[in-house]
């Protein structure tokens, strides 16, 4: 661990006095410059081996000042959150990395889905699928319709309506629009070729089993709209990976590897950086001066013992002063009690 801060400032030289509550005052706690504000400037020197404001120049605060205050620590004892026996198990790196990956698969999918490209490609496929899909239902109909439907064409042809009209409420379903007037499920698109969960995949394979057990007569309709369904399956992947590997894909990635940046970083954090406890030691050494002072550089010599509890520190130890300066109410030294916390998602 090592933390070195260096912080200065004088005050502006107007030719007027300058008062007391605007002068300098420094030792073991400072206050902020801009309370509130993102930049952390103390308002004085910090200087850990002296008392809060006894580090006064000459008695009346200063006009400038300057101090440095380097921390180094060691830890001697720790428990990492994450055991080593699981960080080093095989397959747990390649596990999270396949995570992380799968997450940004996701988060570039959906900035594909709701590009303008992605939502025409769904308006005009969803269209042409129930097309499809209307077609096939009327040649169904006709089937039924024969009155010849023995026990084994009522079943094919009943599992073949079923993945019809589960085919229907996909467009349904996935056709619903958001407040933004998008549709919001237009990447559900990508599944339509999976061959085990794609209702128009099962369908399309069930059209063969029909075919042969159906009336002669409608087979050649069934024979059409099987084909002309496969095709329009495969039309809508091609479409779907032209978009996948031009500018609105890669926008989509880019976006997305953005986006995961930072949950990146809190797992990294989380694997490599976080403890569940840790006990350690720590050293100080501070230098600070303000103007005007004769005595000049004051010192803050020390070190002390750290309990770490998550991102939870506490420090005790004690700073010592070489050269104090009673008249003003230096003492030889100072106890250092601090409970901080460290920002592990920084």
């Amino acid at each position: 661990m090592q933390d070195v801060e260096r912080i200065g400032r004088p005050l502006e030289d107007t030719g007027s006095p300058i008062l007391l509550n605007e002068r300098f005052f420094g030792g073991n706690v400072v206050s902020t410059f801009i309370p509130g504000d993102s930049w952390r400037i103390p308002n004085g020197p910090f200087v850990r081996s002296i008392a809060a404001n006894v580090l006064v120049a000459n008695g009346l605060g200063g006009t400038a000042f300057y101090s440095t205050n380097p921390t180094v620590g060691k830890v001697l004892k720790g428990s990492p959150m994450i055991p080593t026996s699981i960080e080093t198990a095989d397959g747990f790196a390649s596990g999270v990395a396949a995570a992380e990956d799968t997450a940004q698969g996701f988060f570039a999918d959906r900035y594909e889905s709701t590009s303008p490209e992605f939502q025409a490609l769904f308006a005009d496929s969803t269209t042409m699928l129930k097309a499809d899909l209307d077609n096939l239902q009327q040649v169904f109909k006709q089937i039924r319709s024969t009155g010849n439907v023995d026990t084994e064409l009522d079943k094919v042809l009943a599992e073949a309506e079923r993945q019809l009209r589960l085919a229907n409420n996909f467009i349904r379903d996935a056709s619903v629009k958001d407040k933004n007037n998008l549709v919001k499920d237009a990447n559900k698109l990508r599944t339509i070729n999976n061959p085990k969960t794609s209702r128009f995949m099962l369908l399309l394979n069930a059209i063969p089993t029909l075919v042969l057990h159906g009336p002669a007569r409608v087979r050649p309709e069934l024979d059409i709209e099987q084909a002309k369904l496969g095709q329009d399956i495969e039309d809508v992947e091609a479409s779907i990976h032209n978009i996948d590997s031009g500018p609105v894909g890669q926008h989509a990635r880019t976006c997305a590897a953005r986006d995961m940046l930072r949950p990146r970083e809190v797992v990294d954090a989380l694997r490599h950086e976080a403890n569940r406890f840790a006990f350690g030691l720590f050293g100080v050494f501070d230098t600070g001066r303000v103007w005007p002072d004769p005595s000049g550089i004051h010192y803050g010599l020390g070190g002390g013992v750290r309990f770490s509890l998550v991102n939870i520190n506490v420090n005790l130890g004690y700073a010592l002063n070489p050269h104090p300066h009673e008249a003003i109410g230096q003492g030889r030294g100072a106890l250092l009690v601090t409970l901080t916390y460290t920002n592990l998602f920084r």
